[in-house]
């Protein structure tokens, strides 16, 4: 059988609907989800899904609610991006460390600190590099470097990416 876990891509904002429609059709899947919600994932527009034991994605690819055709699943380099088959394993450990933190009535702390470069992936910034310059649970003053000056922009921690697309591109210092 397989042992890899390949990344799956639900159509925006149907990540619940979509686990469900591909768990029905004989695939493995699993979402990472906050603890004690059924509805947030951690990591909203991915899923991870093992293939059903004949090999075959059509029924995936074909499953409402997921991205059409062959965008369904990751690929870089034009290659399906997949992981070994106890790799799971560190979501739910992250699971598990935000439901601890909840029950001890404390906030987890946030997924970047102060300094830290990052991309910004939505709205009027849109690929720009920036650093952070303080942040909180849900939004960030990200640090943009705009024609020699430093630009504070508030952007939503789930819009910015820790890893950076190209090595060459360097963030400025302050």
């Amino acid at each position: 059988m397989y042992d890899r876990w390949y990344v799956a891509r639900p159509k925006s904002g149907k990540d619940r609907l979509a686990e469900r429609s591909v768990s029905a059709r004989g695939y493995d899947v699993y979402r990472p989800k906050y603890p004690g919600e059924t509805e947030r994932s951690i990591f909203p527009g991915y899923m991870f899904v093992k293939p059903r034991g004949d090999g075959d994605w059509e029924l995936l690819r074909s499953s409402p609610f997921m991205r059409y055709g062959d965008d369904a699943l990751l690929k870089i380099n034009f290659k399906l991006v997949s992981i070994g088959v106890e790799d799971p394993d560190f979501l739910a450990i992250r699971e598990t460390e935000i439901r601890i933190w909840r029950e001890l009535g404390a906030k987890p702390p946030p997924p970047f600190r102060v300094g830290d470069p990052v991309r910004i992936r939505k709205g009027p910034w849109i690929d720009f590099l920036a650093k952070i310059g303080r942040v909180d649970d849900k939004n960030s003053d990200a640090l943009i470097d705009m024609l020699g000056r430093r630009v504070r922009a508030r952007v939503g921690v789930a819009h910015l990416s820790s890893r950076l697309a190209h090595r060459d591109l360097s963030i400025p210092t302050y």
